[in-house]
């Protein structure tokens, strides 16, 4: 009937405004699937994605809510492509997916932090293949280049060479991608360090 119609999502929006963001996400999505033909139908299913976007945590922790959020604003931009919030919904998602790169490059430089160098260059790498337009690629190029680098310097000597030359290789690949870097001294520092390295094990 229309009053509980009404009752479920004043509700709903009453919990929302007391910043109960799980039980108005709960509240807002069971409004949408009790009144799907609801002319706030659509308006209840943004506003669950926006509660959970809400409980959505600081980068450095636990990423669930996160990820659960973007799967549930990309199910209502797939239910509702011609919706007035489509925009916004996608704002949302694009928020989310900066944050979840935040929690990958703390989670990798973290690696490189406890000297972890080979697990740090594979992390930056997984990055730049997970978020490969991201504004970020130059930075994550430049860690690879000093953990394979860091990598080559503590490995034992019979491992040295093949990693020394992995390093002057990415070296190679980051001046030819980004020519004019603002990190292009600090490149070049490790590339020299590499080949001097290289030098010392050859007269061994």
């Amino acid at each position: 009937t229309k009053s509980l119609e009404g009752l479920n999502y004043f509700y709903a929006y009453s919990i929302y405004f007391d910043k109960n963001y799980l039980a108005a996400s709960y509240h807002f999505k069971n409004f949408a699937d009790l009144f799907p033909k609801s002319a706030n139908a659509e308006e209840c299913e943004y506003l669950n994605c926006l509660c959970l976007f809400n409980m959505s945590p600081d980068y450095t922790l636990d990423q669930t809510n996160t990820i659960k959020a973007i799967g549930e604003t990309q199910s209502f931009l797939n239910a509702n492509p011609q919706s007035k919030r489509v925009k916004e919904a996608n704002k949302l998602i694009d928020r989310a997916r900066e944050k979840l790169e935040k929690r990958d490059n703390y989670s990798a430089y973290l690696y490189y932090k406890i000297s972890e160098y080979k697990a740090a260059a594979v992390a930056y790498e997984q990055i730049m293949r997970k978020y490969p337009d991201s504004p970020n690629e130059e930075y994550y190029q430049l860690m690879i280049a000093k953990a394979t680098y860091k990598y080559a310097e503590n490995s034992i000597p019979e491992k040295q060479e093949e990693r020394f030359l992995r390093s002057i290789s990415d070296c190679a690949d980051f001046i030819t991608k980004f020519p004019k870097s603002r990190y292009r001294s600090e490149i070049e520092k490790i590339n020299a360090l590499s080949s001097q390295s290289l030098k010392k094990l050859a007269k061994q």
